[in-house]
């Protein structure tokens, strides 16, 4: 009986140590995996609202504050939604989060989109499963290129293979993940918003918020700065946006919701048109803003001198967004001090070279640098004249 006994805790212990060099094997195929589309990555750009961030912020030590605000997908739209996902043999969430990457895609102003997503890890053998419990749901993060994806059908295509992607390699943890991954210098993520999809058949309310109408509420904090939520329910589908407070507002993001609406209307019925030539704004929209941009360059308005307005705008909010300069992948954020103190240093060195009427050579690429020696300039009282240094050496010599 002790032979036997001994010969079964041997096959037992065997067939662990199979079992977790399977395991070992299966996570160096996934880092590897993940290593590859990822590792590359600079952190991902914000949406064109948010705010600048305080140093505490930025360094991380600040508890972020979340809102939550909601609005509810017209049914008719949901219907044509859906009834397009199974014509096109994909789910409903594919077909979201197609047009969800264009809306990125205009936001952003690039083909680079990153999404993070969560997939569940709970594993398939039944004799497991009933034994396992917890919260096994892991963050994912896919990327798409749509450099050469023109139509909605072509994006519609690359999410889908990319979520088929990402459900083969979901089972590494992303923080284990992150940990392979090299150093960054930037706290913020490798993806710019996180788009899950809940089921909302049964529960009557979210985070603590009632689903019956559009609201915010304020809670312990936002896991990510920007989490757009399909929130699936079979009679009122309901479209969510979870978000950090200090870097948003919310009737900045309320936008976010008309935007997108726009986007699915045009993929169902221009499908195959350009998304680039997608608009944000319904038909009215567009032409009332037409019709005044018409207007303010028939007849400009009479103001001020261009840098009094900004010298008045910059003692009065020194420290909010002046503007942002994207270098590469990297986001240069500019404050109205910083600003200004650059104007400040050109302004005093123009001041002492010798007085004339000429017009001032500003040889200088499109930099936060380029705004500040023209407000410089003005506040010399002296006028510029911006030349590309890219233009050819004579016609640089001939202005």
């Amino acid at each position: 009986h002790g032979v036997r006994r001994q010969r079964q805790m041997c096959i037992r212990d065997r067939a662990y140590s199979a079992q977790w060099t399977e395991l070992g094997q299966q996570e160096k195929v996934l880092a590897d995996y993940w290593r590859e589309r990822l590792g590359a990555l600079a952190p991902a750009q914000a949406l064109p609202w948010s705010l600048q961030p305080s140093p505490t912020q930025r360094d991380g030590n600040a508890n972020p504050v979340g809102r939550f605000i909601s609005r509810t997908l017209p049914s008719s739209l949901a219907q044509q939604v859906w009834d397009a996902a199974s014509r096109d043999a994909c789910t409903p969430f594919q077909w979201l989060l197609a047009s969800w990457c264009i809306l990125l895609g205009h936001y952003s102003q690039q083909t680079d989109i990153r999404v993070g997503t969560l997939f569940s890890t709970r594993v398939s053998r039944p004799q497991v499963r009933e034994q396992a419990l917890g919260y096994f749901q892991n963050l994912v993060i896919l990327r798409l290129d749509l450099n050469d994806k023109t139509t909605f059908p072509q994006v519609r295509d690359a999410v889908r293979s990319a979520v088929s992607d990402g459900l083969q390699h979901r089972g590494l943890p992303m923080d284990e993940l992150l940990k392979m991954l090299p150093e960054r210098e930037s706290p913020r993520p490798r993806f710019s918003t996180l788009v899950p999809l809940l089921d909302g058949n049964t529960p009557e309310s979210f985070l603590g918020c009632p689903l019956e109408r559009s609201q915010s509420s304020e809670y312990a904090g936002a896991a990510v700065d920007f989490s757009f939520f399909f929130i699936g329910h079979q009679h009122t589908p309901r479209l969510a946006i979870e978000f950090n407070s200090q870097l948003y507002r919310g009737e900045d993001l309320e936008h976010v919701f008309d935007h997108y609406q726009q986007v699915l209307e045009q993929c169902l019925h221009q499908a195959e048109q350009d998304w680039r030539h997608y608009r944000l704004v319904g038909s009215e929209h567009y032409r009332s803003m037409t019709r005044a941009w018409q207007m303010i360059a028939s007849a400009p308005p009479k103001t001020e001198r261009l840098h009094c307005a900004f010298d008045r705008q910059a003692n009065s909010t020194p420290e909010q967004l002046a503007l942002v300069w994207y270098h590469g992948d990297r986001r240069v954020p500019v404050s109205y001090r910083q600003l200004s103190a650059q104007a400040d240093a050109i302004a005093g060195f123009v001041a002492s070279q010798p007085a004339g009427d000429e017009p001032i050579a500003l040889v200088c690429g499109w930099q936060p640098l380029a705004v500040a020696a023209m407000l410089g300039i003005q506040r010399a009282g002296r006028a510029y004249l911006p030349i590309d240094p890219a233009y050819p050496r004579s016609r640089i010599d001939h202005m």
